[in-house]
């Protein structure tokens, strides 16, 4: 039964991606990874062929990793740079766990309380000098994803022209200082909302325990925020902007917003309403399926 959706699943994402790759922009959906040490996030895969990709790297290691990484984008860049507010050189944190080193210091007076807090433990301090995003000169940036550990809300302040005629984000956010003196979720919403940026929703959420034999709820730690231009903003400002509406609906989709991207396509004219509306079918579809698999298991749990 999983095979067989896994498999219908494929067909849908195989669809979409010929539809996209058929699709001639001016300007094609511009998706900025911060912290890009692994592939492209599993939502955005089936965009690839409608993406300008850009990554940014800084640890040496990684980015050699995913420089020339397989994909099917219509342009891949990745940056080996460190970003911040400012020009600065600061000391980044090693870890013993290397993806959740930060230029913030571990808060161990609190790590200490959770299971598995070891893998924060510092291994070695690395000199490196870092860069606000504006100085980059990235044009066009329609969706920004941002984990560095912490650093996010520094890095917003510092892309404030690269991010000006952005359309959505993506933020790693904490709800208690992981790392010390780190800006929590309340400090990236109140930045993000004077810059007309509105939260939406978790795109998933990690919790922890507090001891190994801990039952019942874990206390909520981090998770992925997204934040979105208002809808109304969107179809006031680029009314008569197809390929910014074509692209907004794309965001909508690929975050699962699927009533927002409904609403968004119905101002959708031409060729480009056309491929939206093939696209959005076949992801509704994919849902279906999907919803269908999830019933059937439960039940089978129930069963057994």
């Amino acid at each position: 039964m999983i095979s067989k959706y896994i498999k219908i699943k494929n067909q849908y994402i195989e669809r979409n991606k010929k539809i996209l790759k058929n699709i001639k922009l001016e300007n094609y959906l511009k998706l900025l990874d911060v912290g890009a040490a692994g592939k492209i996030k599993d939502n955005w895969q089936v965009f690839e062929p409608i993406l300008d990709y850009i990554g940014i790297e800084p640890n040496d290691k990684n980015y050699q990793e995913i420089k020339s990484k397989k994909n099917d984008c219509n342009s891949y860049e990745i940056k080996n740079v460190g970003l911040w507010n400012k020009n600065e050189e600061l000391e980044i944190n090693i870890l013993k766990k290397k993806t959740n080193s930060s230029i913030y210091e571990p808060n161990f007076n609190l790590l200490k309380n959770f299971t598995d807090s070891e893998r924060f433990k510092i291994i070695e301090k690395e000199k490196i000098t870092l860069y606000p995003i504006d100085s980059l000169n990235i044009n066009n940036v329609d969706f920004v994803k941002i984990d560095t550990q912490g650093s996010e809300l520094k890095i917003l302040e510092g892309g404030e022209n690269t991010f000006s005629e952005t359309l959505g984000l993506e933020i790693e956010v904490s709800f208690f200082e992981i790392y010390k003196d780190q800006p929590l979720f309340s400090d990236i919403c109140r930045y993000l909302n004077d810059k007309n940026f509105k939260f939406i929703n978790f795109s998933e959420m990690i919790s922890w325990k507090r001891e190994s034999n801990h039952v019942g709820k874990s206390q909520l730690a981090f998770a992925d925020a997204v934040f979105l231009k208002p809808i109304d903003y969107i179809l006031d400002k680029y009314s008569s902007k197809n390929e910014i509406l074509f692209k907004y609906s794309l965001i909508c989709l690929a975050n699962n917003y699927l009533g927002l991207s409904n609403i968004i396509n119905n101002k959708i004219s031409g060729t480009l309403r056309k491929n939206i509306d093939e696209i959005y079918l076949n992801i509704v579809k994919a849902g279906k399926n999907k919803r269908v698999i999830k019933k059937f298991l439960n039940l089978f749990k129930k069963i057994f």
